[in-house]
């Protein structure tokens, strides 16, 4: 089966200051291709929905491989990978008009039980929920990766963040991506404004819903290669989030 795939032309709304594409703005739309896709599988959000089911993104990796501008005419495809364990992968890859790679991404889902609130294993899926790969080419040779701040740095709290209308979604949580816009607006500004971001990995750990305060957390680390932020979200002490950004 052919994978899932949209053109479209990178809007001034979906750039920072230097004209380059945002991380956020490639995680909306990937998100959406993830709804577009699965439709397109028989297994979508209205299919899902009516049994009581829903798609949980449980975690995501994604790597900018050049800059994407202002006014670029892209493509993005996004394709089912098959199942590891619970975990359903998914990844994304967006083409240059000339056919190459400038970002690509993996992710992971679960199939939850909406009533419940637990996840659904193989052997309780509806008969509509295929299984098999739609395509087995890695646009990501890995599974999003788990992240954990590595022992020895020290976290400090940035701020908090109290979850308002422009946070949710239409499930009234927080949508997944807006995690990344807070943990990029609690790191250091300067750093942020004068150094592209190369690559994020973000796990999702619990949902958080309208007026919930959340903790922002940070830590920095220093390789020969890269700057690294870690941005934890907690809500009463509990791990809502934690996201990994490379620059």
């Amino acid at each position: 089966m052919k994978k899932t795939t949209r053109d479209f032309e990178v809007k001034c709304f979906m750039t920072n200051q230097d004209y380059r594409l945002r991380a956020a703005a490639f995680l909306d739309e990937a998100q959406d291709m993830a709804l577009q896709g699965s439709d397109e599988l028989g297994f979508g959000y209205d299919k899902m929905n009516a049994c009581h089911l829903g798609w949980v993104l449980y975690r995501m990796y994604m790597k900018f491989l050049r800059p994407v501008i202002w006014r670029d005419r892209v493509t993005m495809n996004t394709w089912h990978k098959g199942m590891e364990g619970l975990v359903f992968l998914r990844d994304f890859e967006l083409l240059a008009k000339d056919g190459q790679r400038s970002a690509v991404a993996t992710s992971s889902w679960v199939v939850l039980d909406m009533d419940k609130r637990s996840f659904v294993k193989k052997e309780d899926f509806p008969d509509f929920i295929n299984t098999d790969p739609q395509c087995t080419e890695p646009a990501v040779e890995f599974a999003a990766p788990k992240v954990v701040i590595p022992s020895g740095l020290e976290k400090t709290m940035a701020r908090t963040h109290v979850v308002k209308y422009s946070d949710t979604d239409f499930n009234r949580h927080t949508n997944n991506v807006k995690y990344v816009v807070w943990a990029l607006d609690s790191i250091d500004q300067d750093y942020v404004f004068s150094h592209p971001i190369q690559e994020l990995a973000i796990n999702f750990n619990r949902e958080t819903r309208l007026d919930d305060v959340v903790e922002l957390w940070t830590a920095e680390q220093t390789t020969e290669e890269n700057h690294i932020f870690y941005v934890e979200g907690l809500v009463e002490g509990r791990q809502v989030f934690i996201v990994k950004l490379v620059f």
